[in-house]
């Protein structure tokens, strides 16, 4: 009978031991499960890094936005404001304006050291106020009713309009956003205008 105890203790203990052997995983299925792991995170991280960079997309498109909004209004009013113009060059004008009981002489430029659009009191085209940076161009145009406007050669009465052109670098340095323009100058004595574009 003892005989017969111990052989039937062997064989459970064999058969615990053949049953525990045949839960574990094999090389194999871990190796498998590995690999899908894997895949699925690198997914996840692809996500991760796209909608971060939507972000930051749409964060750097809303500063250059808001940088823009200041720039352009105040560039169209004091040009909306001048009363004679000294130098009309494609990314600088030199202009006066009314101030209080006188007349002030300004000027708006792009600085190329800095790409940075200023503007400065008197006819020098240095120092003054800086009004947008991360410029990559910047143009003005002159129109008059039958084209293209001269400084020096054509009267101010006939300066019809400007045209302002800005292209701002985005951050990462991706692409340019561009903000257009036109102002219709009221204190230059033109009689009416009648403004067609001449592109």
């Amino acid at each position: 009978m003892i005989i017969k105890e111990k052989i039937s203790v062997i064989i459970s203990v064999d058969r615990w031991l053949n049953s525990y052997r045949e839960s574990g995983f094999t090389l194999i299925e871990v190796i498998v499960s590995l690999i899908i792991v894997g895949i699925m995170t690198a997914v996840a991280g692809m996500a991760i890094v796209t909608g971060i960079n939507g972000y930051v997309f749409a964060r750097d498109n809303a500063v250059i936005s808001q940088k823009a909004r200041m720039a352009v209004p105040r560039i169209s009013r004091e040009l909306m404001e001048l009363t004679d113009v000294t130098t009309a060059d494609a990314s600088r004008i030199t202009y006066e304006r009314p101030d209080g009981g006188g007349v002030i002489t300004q000027t708006i430029y792009l600085d190329p050291n800095d790409d940075v659009i200023k503007i400065s009191a008197g006819a020098a085209a240095s120092g003054g106020d800086d009004l947008v940076d991360r410029v990559s161009s910047f143009t003005l145009t002159y129109y008059k009713e039958t084209g293209n406007w001269v400084a020096g050669t054509d009267d101010i009465r006939s300066l019809d309009a400007v045209k302002i052109d800005l292209d701002l670098t985005r951050s990462d340095g991706s692409a340019d956003i561009a903000f257009s323009t036109t102002v219709i100058p009221r204190n230059t004595g033109a009689p009416g205008i009648s403004f067609g574009e001449a592109n």
